[in-house]
């Protein structure tokens, strides 16, 4: 088949042209797993921007509440019921059934969710297959769904990878099972490309980053961290997990006491194995204990630029020894750049392409005095906002991307 990145296909077309055609009148199923109001809303960005030029179904194959969670957590109500009010796409919902607890009903759960989806698509679509657009390797559990579409989409938001070597081998079969039963496996990473490679050749490396639709250049905003620290501020948006580098942001917070670091964010659950391999509540709890770091929880994709431009400077803090983080291209980091703040990261190779607008620091050493460049930067100036770097990297070039090459490539074949 074919194998490309966005950049032959940027440099093969004209960028101002509106390509349409694949998706026009076509209908996109779109398969998540998070809730649609998640703080790191790529999924549902990007339903949006098909939704432009496309029906977009949007289903949860996931059981992810109990019945009784659902019928007495008014929270677990209000989030599965938030995608009905999203008037841009059509929401399908998932069956949940009660004693959930037990495998065969979890099964018999799955079977129902499936036979009520095909009703009601068939009811508003009749016979028309849609184009199976997915995120995460998960979605090999359900072969109904992708058998169902006339094309499947594999938007791999990051490489997939886990420290826990039995975990790891589960989740890259199930990642190798997946790319190779799928039309189009989008990356967003060198690293990943390189690897996908290997096992299809229908590969796409497209662009990934911030919603350019975001209220990004408002100069007025509440101050969402006033009550919780002063300034400067530090801040490392988004979850709070063992990609994390624990050592380098205690020896950021020792060696600079004045600066106040702010952690935000979902924080992960791992089973108890996992939590002693990774050593993960240990390290955070040390970190928790200094007087100059914060946590405040994950905060509504809605209010996030509004935290973001609370801060001084924004930080990723990962871990580039592991290999998931290698081939990760961090959300975060675009976010930052639409909120107008300095950005300072550790070694990753998606950001340090980057530069100059990002700080890149290999050692601690470097890391720190990148920090000061920034902080110093964002005292003395005020930090420009690249907009033709974020129309490139933007949601609606991401989608645009992928138009074109199915168009040439895939809808041709």
């Amino acid at each position: 088949m074919f194998s490309t990145s966005c950049f032959d296909i940027l440099h093969a077309h004209d960028g101002d042209r509106v390509f349409t055609e694949v998706f026009t009148q076509d209908i996109v199923l779109i398969l998540f797993q998070d809730s649609w109001d998640y703080s790191c809303g790529y999924v549902r960005a990007i339903s949006h921007e098909l939704a432009l030029n496309s029906t977009v179904v949007i289903h949860n194959p996931f059981v992810s509440y109990s019945w009784r969670t659902l019928i007495h957590d008014s929270n677990a109500r209000r989030e599965y019921l938030r995608p009905f009010y999203d008037r841009s796409v059509v929401y399908i919902p998932t069956i949940v059934l009660p004693l959930q607890r037990f495998g065969c009903i979890r099964d018999l759960n799955t079977k129902v969710t499936y036979i009520l989806f095909r009703t009601i698509y068939f009811l508003r679509f009749g016979l028309h297959r849609p184009i199976v657009w997915y995120f995460a390797y998960d979605a090999i559990r359900f072969p109904e769904y992708r058998k169902f579409g006339r094309l499947r989409v594999y938007d791999r938001p990051d490489h997939v990878a886990s420290a826990d070597r039995r975990e790891n081998a589960s989740i890259q079969q199930s990642d190798r099972q997946l790319i190779g039963v799928s039309s189009l496996v989008v990356v967003n990473s060198r690293l990943s490309y390189r690897y996908v490679h290997r096992f299809s050749k229908n590969v796409l490396l497209a662009p990934w980053g911030a919603d350019e639709h975001e209220p990004i250049y408002k100069t007025q905003d509440e101050d969402m961290l006033e009550a919780t620290c002063p300034h400067p501020r530090f801040g490392v948006v988004g979850s709070i997990d063992h990609r994390l580098d624990f050592r380098l942001i205690y020896k950021m917070a020792r060696q600079c006491p004045r600066w106040n670091i702010i952690l935000v964010g979902r924080i992960h659950e791992f089973s108890p194995r996992q939590g002693v391999m990774y050593a993960f509540y240990e390290n955070l709890f040390r970190i928790l204990a200094l007087p100059n770091v914060y946590y405040v929880p994950e905060v509504s994709h809605g209010r996030i630029y509004s935290l973001l431009r609370s801060l001084d400077v924004g930080l990723v803090l990962y871990d580039p020894s592991q290999r998931f983080v290698c081939g990760s291209n961090p959300i975060k980091v675009y976010e930052y750049i639409a909120a107008g703040i300095p950005v300072v990261s550790t070694d990753i190779e998606m950001i340090r392409i980057m530069k100059p607008l990002v700080w890149v620091g290999k050692t601690t050493h470097e890391y720190l005095r990148c920090a000061r460049a920034a902080l110093k930067q964002r005292r003395t100036r005020q930090t420009p906002i690249p907009t033709a770097f974020l129309k490139r990297n933007s949601w609606r070039n991401h989608v645009k991307i992928i138009r074109l090459y199915m168009e040439k490539n895939i809808m041709r074949v």
